[in-house]
């Protein structure tokens, strides 16, 4: 018997040496800290219409740790998955619904996760979601609408989650929701999105925190389909789509993470559409206004602006943003501010909105500002280089009312006497004489 029990020992010592060794292997492939990503958005669960004919959707989720240290799994807690709807028709991307936040309950850990690069894991020990290790919800469970809480209990930045309203109601009560004529249109493409926040995971882990899917609609029944594009928010699959899309990302300073996106279209008579979308990751500030630079004289017509609607008794009103034209600039901006109204209409975490409008001004390379909503300094952030109009038709019309006359010049000497960026026309970082030079060229030089 002490020969078998030796024998017995022997083997357990060989199993977990060779456990060690494997898990030595898997953890080479782990990123440093807890790193959740949404690993697959596996299922669709169709819940028919509620109140008003508005369709009531959710989304499976295939939750996967790829770092190397366990992360908590809280019951109606962390981590929390925000679920998204888009639709990329005659060139445009736009953000057609969003849900309530799927809250956590408890968690099955099993193998099947890979890393950013596609090196499968092996799933370790430890307690809550395990590095690793994959959980699976089903669509059906997170349409739960017991588990979905307000957008507005959770800070993105922060990952703290506050209390919540775990209330239900009809088929599209706090789900993914999407209106009847937002979908079914002849050659549009569809996409799902899911958007985690997680309290235990590395700050420096939160950029792959979003995956999406493309799907399709049988009527108003959505399915999955294709491939998963896991820690990718949907605003690249504008990019995917259509080689003409620009998408930069950028950090707010010392906040959360922005995706910024820019199409261009040429139209007659010398006009050119611009199309803008921006897509706030996690940051809590959130966007305010959004500050396009014009050139002098550039005419506009046709603007517009797309978010998706707040529903189910969230807090946050859904005014639509105004967009105002000075001598330099259109700037879209929320109605109001947040010293007016905390809870105005601001480009919060987990949402895209779309901007856009014609102007006689050929593109070029330049860079928009996003003014944040909440107080921060800076109090904005860069968009990075995107096209942008640079050359008006007609650089003398400088108030563009479509007539190059005194009225233009006064406005001129005004920008100028102010030392306005957009008075600085030889680009040369200066407002002086010389642009006024240039301005009495630009007045004297007939328009098309």
């Amino acid at each position: 018997m002490r020969l078998v029990d030796q024998l017995k020992a022997t083997a357990r010592l060989v199993a977990v040496g060779l456990g060690l060794v494997a898990a030595g292997a898997a953890q080479g492939q782990l990123v440093s800290g807890p790193d959740i990503v949404h690993d697959n958005i596996q299922d669709i669960a169709n819940y028919g219409a509620g109140a008003g004919g508005i369709l009531g959707y959710a989304i499976g989720s295939n939750t996967c740790n790829i770092g190397n240290t366990s992360l908590a799994w809280n019951n109606n807690g962390t981590p929390g998955l925000a679920m998204n709807a888009y639709r990329l028709h005659n060139g445009r991307l736009m953000q057609i619904g969003m849900s309530w936040v799927k809250l956590a309950c408890c968690v099955a850990n099993g193998g099947g996760c890979t890393s950013m690069s596609g090196q499968t894991l092996t799933c370790g020990s430890g307690f809550g979601l395990r590095p690793g290790c994959k959980d699976v919800y089903s669509a059906s469970w997170n349409g739960g609408q017991s588990r979905l809480a307000q957008r507005s209990s959770i800070n993105p930045f922060a990952r703290t989650f506050g209390a919540y309203n775990s209330g239900s109601g009809d088929a599209a009560f706090k789900r993914l929701q999407i209106a009847p004529g937002d979908i079914g249109l002849a050659g549009a493409q569809y996409y799902a999105e899911g958007v985690y926040v997680c309290t235990d995971e590395n700050p420096n882990n939160v950029w792959n925190n979003a995956t999406y899917r493309p799907v399709t609609f049988s009527g108003t029944n959505m399915a999955v389909t294709g491939t998963r594009q896991m820690g990718m928010p949907a605003i690249k699959a504008w990019e995917a789509a259509d080689p003409t899309v620009v998408v930069k990302t950028a950090n707010a300073p010392s906040e959360g993470i922005y995706y910024f996106a820019a199409k261009t279209v040429n139209l007659a008579a010398g006009w050119t559409r611009y199309e803008y979308a921006v897509f706030n990751l996690n940051s809590h500030i959130a966007g305010g206004s959004y500050r396009i630079p014009l050139p002098p004289g550039a005419q506009i017509r046709n603007i517009g602006f797309s978010a998706p609607p707040y529903h189910s008794g969230e807090v946050y009103s859904n005014a639509p943003w105004v967009a105002d034209i000075d001598s330099c600039s259109i700037n879209f901006r929320s109605p109001q501010t947040f010293a007016q109204n905390a809870n105005a209409n601001a480009l919060r975490w987990g949402t895209m909105y779309n901007f856009w409008f014609e102007a006689t001004a050929a593109p070029g390379s330049g860079s928009n500002t996003l003014g944040f909503f909440r107080p921060h300094s800076p109090s904005s952030m860069s968009s990075g280089s995107l096209p942008v109009p640079t050359t008006a038709v007609c650089a003398g019309d400088w108030n563009r009312d479509g007539v190059v006359d005194f009225n233009d010049f006064l406005d001129f000497l005004n920008d100028f006497n102010l030392f306005n960026s957009c008075a600085d026309l030889n680009g040369d970082g200066v407002v002086d004489f010389n642009d006024l030079l240039e301005f009495l060229n630009d007045f004297n030089t007939p328009c098309p």
